[in-house]
């Protein structure tokens, strides 16, 4: 019974659960009071790891994203510096390729010059000691197989004789060739060396020297040495283009000629100047025995002979011939022909007409602009209006009403009383229209002409010329 009391007491009791072992304490441990003190201790550890850890992520998170913009970065101006030393070498590649080709031209342009003026010395027959005279070559004839200098120009056109020159660039080959291919005969004798042409351009220069033709190389808008004339902002240049049709470069041509000018007077020799559309009829020398009073004298676009003749002081005035004492207007000079006396005011105006030009501030409409567009400045613009004089407020311009200086009204002052102008006749300078028109190409008393009033531009030129025989 005990047994059975004993059996019965074990059914009934309640059953003991095992306890499991603690994670933080040890495998095996059983939980007491100290043991869940240390527990606590240890989840507390825990927890705060945690919280270091999670923070940690938050501030590394946007200092690797910083850190990858300025690595990104980096790598992009080492990109564009890559791409900057590219460029500089292909840059300095290209200018050592321009100078390499310009070296070339230059000494094709010099190997050309050469061999035409071989195959021209070697067409031409030579003065041998049984020559008789005139047969040959002249002297100056040998000289002209070369560039000429403005030294050789100097030796050949004593002090006090004038110089006849023209200028050109390869655009206006045919004429240039056919204003000295006129202009040479009547230059004979101990006038024979006092031409030149002054060429902007080598395939211009070495044209005329294959035809023994006095030639000096200049600049556009300087002179022979590269240079430009005082306060010119016009850069020598070499131009092959029409410069009739773009007014800088127009402009510069007038910069070139009227330097020339300058240099001529200040050495002591007249200088006279005519564009390459001139033909010159008869002796040139004539146009300075013309008005002996004068410093400088010009041709005119005066149509109206008989009222040109007429120099007589009145007020009443034919469009464009208004260049007699007491005009009141139109008196307006044409600078396809200019003659300049080495005298201090022609020198003067001569400076003045250079500088003037040289120093065109390059507003809109005078630097860009193409031929016939409004306030554009050319040279004969300019040598008008320095003629002319400045206007005063409320007034005109102080050449009017024009003043008699000579020569029985024939020479007039200009604008600042003190140079004198001659007015050269129509029928001496004769224009295009006077001579072709009005003269049915009878030269008359034409000394010059001077290819004005033709349409068609060169070509109409070209036939202008052709038809009066004159090319």
């Amino acid at each position: 019974s005990s047994q059975v009391r004993a059996s019965k007491d074990r059914l009934l009791a309640p059953r003991q659960q095992p306890r499991q072992p603690d994670p933080c304490i040890g495998r095996g441990a059983m939980a007491t009071p100290a043991t869940t003190i240390r527990l606590l201790a240890c989840f507390a550890v825990a927890a705060c790891l945690l919280m270091v850890h999670s923070g940690s992520r938050l501030v590394s998170g946007p200092e690797r994203i910083r850190s990858g913009k300025l690595e990104r970065a980096d790598e992009e101006v080492g990109a564009l510096r890559r791409q900057l030393e590219a460029a500089r070498a292909e840059a300095a590649a290209a200018a050592t390729e321009a100078r390499a080709a310009t070296r070339r031209a230059e000494a094709a342009e010099a190997a050309e010059a050469k061999a035409l003026a071989q195959a021209a010395a070697a067409a031409l027959p030579r003065r041998t000691a049984s020559s008789g005279p005139g047969e040959g070559l002249s002297g100056f004839e040998e000289a002209n197989g070369r560039l000429l200098s403005r030294d050789d120009i100097l030796a050949r056109v004593p002090v006090g004789q004038p110089a006849f020159f023209t200028v050109a660039n390869s655009a206006y080959a045919d004429l240039a060739e056919n204003w000295a291919l006129l202009l040479r005969p009547l230059l004979r004798g101990t006038t024979a060396g006092h031409m030149f042409v002054a060429s902007l351009d080598g395939a211009l220069a070495t044209r005329l020297l294959a035809r023994r033709l006095p030639t000096l190389r200049v600049g556009l808008g300087s002179n022979d040495t590269g240079r430009a004339p005082p306060q010119s902002k016009a850069p020598p240049v070499e131009v092959s283009a029409n410069f009739r049709l773009k007014f800088s470069m127009f402009r510069a041509y007038g910069v070139t000629k009227a330097d020339l000018i300058v240099w001529l007077l200040r050495a002591g020799r007249p200088a006279v100047v005519s564009d390459v559309d001139c033909a010159w009829l008869s002796r040139p020398q004539a146009l300075l025995e013309l008005q002996p009073t004068a410093d400088v004298l010009a041709g005119t676009d005066c149509l109206d002979t008989a009222a040109d003749d007429d120099r007589s002081d009145r007020s009443s005035v034919v469009p464009r011939c208004g260049h007699h004492p007491g005009s009141l207007w139109s008196a307006w000079f044409n600078t396809g022909v200019l003659a300049f006396r080495p005298t201090a005011e022609a020198l003067s105006l001569a400076s003045e007409w250079r500088d003037r030009m040289a120093s065109v501030s390059g507003k809109p409409g005078e630097n860009d602009c193409d031929h016939g567009c409004a306030g554009a400045v050319d040279d004969q613009l300019t040598f008008n209006q320095i003629v002319a004089g400045s206007p005063t407020k409320g007034k005109g311009e102080p050449i009017y009403p024009l003043r008699a200086a000579g020569d029985g009204g024939r020479v007039v002052f200009d604008g600042s009383h003190r140079r004198k102008i001659g007015p050269v006749s129509a029928r001496v300078i004769c224009s295009g229209h006077v001579f072709h028109i009005q003269q049915a190409v009878e030269p008359r008393a034409c000394l010059v002409m001077h290819l004005t009033f033709v349409e068609a531009g060169l070509a109409g030129k070209f036939w202008r010329m052709r038809e009066a025989n004159l090319g």
